[in-house]
């Protein structure tokens, strides 16, 4: 598999097959990949695990698909379904491959991290708001997924971290006890400055921030 290879679906983005599959999988996963590619006969279990992680790309890229998925439980089960059939089928169609196995252990990881922020997104903003609330207005706490978007990154498609929270104080004296609180909750702060703000993955969302 080379860069300019595409077989990943909804990726329209200027990232190659290769970083995305870098950034869930691993560069061992590329490298297996790569392998196993040569020794495709029909391509079905490849064609699936690109469906798995196109999936997940574009879930973990949208805000608003994420809160969509977070409030529509069944979409969400539905989904979390057909990725582990996927996989499972991918698995019976290994016939003891090494590689293939490995490569889904790492992608169930994947899946697992993933279905993981879903359960603990909910609580742990709710944690959130209660904490930072004691020193700004709860209104000034946004999670909304229009907010978090437009504080993801600056205005390229580079766009793949966003913040657990936007907090907008009323007034400087609040700062001092946010910041506090931030880093109680184990949350790392950015400051937005003139119109950027780069995000890392948020601890606790394990990259799919």
């Amino acid at each position: 598999m080379t860069d300019n290879i595409r077989e990943i679906p909804y990726n329209y983005t200027s990232y190659s097959d290769r970083e995305i599959v870098l950034r869930f999988l691993g560069q061992e996963a590329w490298d297996d990949l790569n392998v196993l590619r040569e020794q495709r006969r029909t391509g079905r279990s490849a064609r699936k695990l690109f469906e798995i992680l196109g999936d997940v790309w574009v879930i973990s890229r949208n805000a608003f698909l994420k809160d969509g998925l977070l409030k529509q439980k069944k979409r969400l089960h539905a989904i979390q379904a057909r990725h582990k059939d996927r996989l499972a089928r991918i698995e019976a169609a290994a016939d003891g491959n090494e590689r293939v196995l490995r490569i889904v252990s790492q992608t169930r990881e994947m899946l697992d991290t993933l279905d993981g922020w879903f359960v603990a997104t909910p609580k742990r903003r709710k944690q959130a708001t209660g904490t930072f609330a004691r020193h700004t207005h709860r209104n000034n706490i946004h999670f909304d997924a229009y907010t978090l978007t437009h504080h993801a990154t600056d205005a390229t498609d580079w766009r793949q971290e966003h913040p657990f929270c936007v907090i907008t104080p009323d007034a400087p004296e609040e700062i001092p006890g946010l910041v506090t609180v931030a880093h109680e909750l184990g949350i790392k702060r950015i400051q937005q400055r003139a119109g950027i703000a780069y995000c890392q993955p948020d601890p606790g969302d394990a990259g799919y921030a």
